[in-house]
């Protein structure tokens, strides 16, 4: 604590801001907010207000702007050191570093101009880091007011403005750790006028349109490329020889890539959309003498311009600007660390939030139309630490009361693990836009308390969340057999709740995009179900429409999505039969052999086919009960059947549609044939007239014997594995006598005349 006490100092005023309120026709009430160094001088109890709308030189109008309200003391330490710190009204020796925050009011007559510039004038500033002049170096607040516009094409316009406000829990001086990652804000927002803020770093001003001189950035702390245990670090951009509006203090560097080349990148970032500024000090210099903690001191200027956009113009026009001066300590906070970023929990199921988190911010992608619930638990790298967690902006018109979400405050507060939680359900006309909400979350850590602002991005994006499925599951399509009814589901993929309610859905089916079709095959009657049935008689396309009717407008927020059910023709089997016979002019004895030829209007690729045959008569014309067999599944080409038994048979072709797994019930076609019955013939006449030339007996069993004897039983001809081609050309006419012999020794016996 020793390194915390200090001597008197001449100089006080650290840093602070000018705004201004318009309260009726040209009179404008001025505000001046000032930091004032506890170990300085006392504070002044009025200062003058100048208004000048001609440039340096002219004419100015002026005001007295005296001391109101209760000075408010800084509280930047634990309560232990915080206990001790005093800041008295007048110079004298403090046991502490501190400030006090003033607060002067004022009210002056300002017509329309192009530009007011409002200033007021002090001496001095303290002696820093990054200024020239040391406490001679002069303290110039500025403001800038519009209240004359003319547009372009237009006419001049009179408006009454009222400057932004800075956040009120967020003084303009800052304590912030060496070596430790800070966020720090000069965020404003416009409750009055909801003009466009615009967001810049700016250089401080020692005088009209004269600022202040940088000092020299510090040469052992410029990044330099070197090489080191066979690793070469090369800087990504450089520091600059000397302290800038846009690069203030001294940075350490973030280091990427990995070895033999690593980048070292300033580790200093500012975003102009909401005045985040983040770094990491890159040292502290301990020591309680003027210019030791001057090293330790940086002036960083935030300037915050408004826009407006006029009736009939698509241009935005500067109304006016503030400025915040600011002073920005670094101290060492020794093992007390910033608290760590929140870890962001989104607790709603498919509401497809998406949830990014950097070093410096949190990310929050929402979607319209839809509810999601979000909680961020802040935690700190001490574990012992308790943390306080509290919105440095209005959460309200953040979330614009409602319409994008709502705050519902902080949980455990002042706990080692406190949590925000933020409902969403933002409405349509909001997709494309980003709010930002911004958290200080401080520690309880001693000396110093750690601080971190901590910006939350909420970005609204367009949302497509219904969707139809088919009760098969075949996602964005069903495929059916024709005369089939399917049942269509309308199911809806968000939560099933708002905002402190549940909600209801309307259900609109419809045969086209613009819901005015009936669907084809639905009873009219069932257009409004969730669920539906559907007996379409052709392809068809349904198309389905989902309405929220509670919290979100419905006429935006209607979800539509679609299904196709594919209708699978109904076929008509047919197909033609050529017959021959197995013996070359034997049409009237068996086997016959049969060609079949698939004549199926409109069969697809992926259609299947079934060829069956199956006796019921035989031979003798009596009916038979035998099974139907499967002789072909050929869906193309002429399959063919040998039947070798008399009698009569059924033929049957099936057809199948199949498509993506559905299988339609076959169609059929029949057609009998006829098959001659086996007559083993007792004349042949050999007399070479091409018929009945030689002695022809069905159904030889394989390696059979055939012998043939004359009237005499003498034996004339034998044959192993007779092929029908005995002719009698060498026996007289007469009657003889064969004989079959089978491989297992059966035997057949017959008679055949010879007559020529």
């Amino acid at each position: 604590m020793a390194i915390l006490a200090l001597q008197a100092r001449a100089s006080h005023v650290q840093g602070g801001q000018l705004t201004y309120r318009w309260v009726s026709g040209t009179t404008y009430e001025v505000t001046l907010v000032t930091y004032r160094d506890c170990s300085g001088i006392g504070a002044e109890t009025s200062f003058t207000l100048a208004a000048r709308s001609g440039g340096c030189a002219s004419t100015a109008t002026t005001a007295t702007l005296i001391q109101t309200g209760v000075p408010l003391l800084g509280t930047p330490y634990c309560p232990g050191i915080q206990a001790q710190v005093i800041c008295p009204d007048n110079s004298g020796t403090v046991p502490f570093t501190n400030f006090k925050e003033y607060t002067y009011i004022g009210r002056i007559n300002l017509p329309p101009a192009d530009e007011w510039v409002l200033s007021v004038e002090s001496c001095c500033r303290p002696e820093t880091r990054t200024l020239a002049g040391g406490v001679s170096a002069g303290f110039r607040f500025e403001a800038t007011l519009n209240n004359r516009i003319t547009p372009a094409g237009g006419t001049v316009q009179t408006i009454e403005n009222t400057s932004p406000r800075f956040a009120a829990n967020q003084a303009g001086i800052r304590f912030e750790c060496a070596q430790k990652n800070a966020t720090v804000t000069f965020s404003a927002n416009d409750p009055v006028d909801n003009d466009s803020l615009v967001y810049e770093l700016a250089p401080p001003l020692d005088g009209c349109n004269t600022p202040n001189s940088f000092l020299s950035y510090p040469t052992n702390l410029r990044c330099t490329t070197r090489t080191v245990a066979g690793c070469t670090y090369t800087c990504s951009g450089t520091t600059p020889a000397s302290f800038s509006p846009t690069f203030p203090i001294a940075v350490s560097f973030d280091t990427t890539g990995t070895c033999p080349n690593r980048t070292l990148t300033p580790r200093f970032r500012f975003s102009p959309a909401d005045g985040l500024f983040s770094f990491t000090a890159a040292s502290f210099v301990p020591g309680n003498t003027t210019a030791a903690q001057a090293q330790n001191k940086y002036v960083v200027v935030g300037k915050v311009t408004e826009y407006r956009r006029f009736p009939g113009s698509n241009r935005r026009y500067k109304v006016g600007s503030i400025r915040r001066d600011m002073l920005v300590v670094i101290i060492d906070c020794g093992t007390n660390s910033p608290p760590d970023p929140p870890q962001v929990v989104v607790s709603t199921q498919q509401t497809n939030a998406v949830v990014r988190t950097t070093r410096d911010s949190t990310y929050i992608t929402v979607q319209a139309c839809n509810y999601a619930r979000v909680r961020l638990r802040f935690t700190d790298p001490n574990t012992s630490n308790l943390l306080t967690v509290e919105p440095f902006n209005n959460p309200s018109n953040v979330l614009e009361g409602g319409d994008i979400g709502e705050y519902l405050g902080v949980s455990a507060n002042g706990s080692a693990q406190p949590q925000a939680t933020l409902l969403f359900q933002p409405q349509p006309n909001f997709v494309g836009t980003t709010r930002t909400l911004l958290f200080r979350i401080t520690d309880d850590g001693c000396p110093f308390k750690g601080t971190q602002v901590r910006p939350v991005v909420i970005r609204v994006v367009e949302g497509e969340f219904a969707r139809a499925l088919a009760s098969t599951n075949q996602q964005n399509q069903a495929v059916v057999c024709e005369g089939q009814p399917v049942t269509i589901n309308a199911l809806v993929q968000r939560p099933d709740s708002v905002i402190r309610n549940r909600q209801v859905y309307a259900f609109t089916w419809s045969g086209s995009r613009t819901g005015i079709t009936p669907a084809e095959g639905l009873n009219p009657g069932d257009a409004n179900l969730q669920n539906i049935t559907v007996r379409p008689t052709r392809t068809t396309r349904y198309y389905l429409t989902i309405t929220p009717t509670r919290a979100f407008q419905p006429a935006l927020c209607r979800d539509t999505a679609s299904i196709l059910v594919r209708i699978l023709p109904r076929l008509t089997a047919s197909f033609t039969v050529a017959e021959r016979a197995f013996y070359a002019n034997r049409d009237n004895i068996p086997p016959r052999i049969f060609t079949f030829t698939n004549t199926t209007p409109s069969l697809a690729p992926n259609d299947s086919v079934r060829w069956t045959y199956k006796r019921i008569t035989n031979d003798a014309g009596e009916q038979v009960m035998e099974d139907e067999i499967v002789f072909s599944r050929q869906r193309i080409g002429n399959p063919e059947l040998t039947l070798d038994q008399g009698g009569q048979y059924e033929i049957r072709l099936f057809v199948f549609n199949n498509v993506a797994g559905t299988s339609c019930p076959s169609a059929v076609a029949l057609k009998t044939v006829q098959v001659p019955p086996l007559v083993i013939p007792n004349v042949i006449t050999p007399n070479g007239d091409g018929k009945n030339e030689t002695l022809v007996l069905q159904s030889l069993p394989d390696n059979n014997q055939v012998q043939i004897f004359n009237r005499w039983g003498r034996l004339v001809r034998e044959y192993k594995n007779y092929q029908n081609d005995w002719d009698a050309k060498d026996q007289p006419d007469g009657i003889y006598y064969f004989m079959v012999t089978a491989q297992n020794g059966q035997r057949l016996k017959g008679w055949v005349e010879i007559i020529r």
